[in-house]
């Protein structure tokens, strides 16, 4: 059971409903303000209008997540060959250099779809051309390898570091959408309410007002706005 402070509608169904609900609570105004808390009608309208700003928001942050994904896997992708292709000219060109073997990290497995994985293993070729680039020079392995596997770590790190940043983000932005849809769940429910002793004797504008809400089928079901 959802908590006064949860929202009980989908989003969308609350920015569709909102904003129905201000365009008749402005239309009849003067009889429902004399009964609202005041500022009410006023509050709904900005508070809807960040409603939409903050689904549109949520929906950017989705499709740079999705790009940053995108880059890190090209970074696991090409720093896994790289691993590869580096322990595969040591143990080629110098076989009697187990201790070499062990420190490009032959015979570890390199996972492609793991991060953390392509991460280590470049990280333990970086280490090795700190004390032993001579070697990796007599194996074929240049500077500008190197290089490139110090790029393909950075561009792993930044892309992780990018996502967690978008995570954090995105989670604030969430909390911040489901404080402003309570507000405005809240204020529908009371023009509502107020609208069926406003117009009392008008029952039509009443019937207006009451089918705002939507029913328990529809409530969490995404509509378009």
């Amino acid at each position: 059971m959802a908590s006064d402070t949860s929202p009980k509608w989908h989003v969308s169904v609350a920015v569709r409903t909102g904003e129905s609900a201000a365009r008749l609570a402005v239309k009849h105004r003067e009889p429902l303000e004399r009964r609202l808390e005041a500022g009410l009608i006023d509050g709904l309208i900005a508070n809807t209008a960040s409603l939409r700003d903050a689904m549109t928001g949520q929906k950017a942050t989705y499709s740079e997540k999705e790009g940053a994904t995108v880059t890190q896997n090209q970074a696991a992708e090409l720093g896994h060959d790289l691993c590869m292709a580096v322990r595969e000219a040591v143990t080629m060109t110098l076989p009697k250099d187990e201790a070499l073997h062990k420190d490009v990290g032959v015979g570890k497995r390199v996972d492609a779809n793991k991060v953390s994985s392509v991460e280590a293993a470049l990280g333990s070729i970086i280490k090795t051309s700190e004390k032993k680039s001579a070697r990796l020079l007599k194996a074929g392995i240049l500077p500008e390898d190197i290089d490139l596997a110090k790029t393909y770590l950075h561009s792993l790190s930044s892309a992780d570091s990018e996502q967690e940043g978008m995570k954090t983000t995105s989670k604030m932005s969430t909390a911040d959408r489901n404080a402003i849809q309570v507000v405005v769940e809240a204020a529908v429910g009371s023009i509502v309410g107020t609208a069926g002793m406003a117009f009392l004797g008008n029952p039509k504008v009443g019937k207006l007002f009451a089918e705002l809400i939507p029913s328990k089928g529809e409530r969490k079901k995404p509509v378009d706005f």
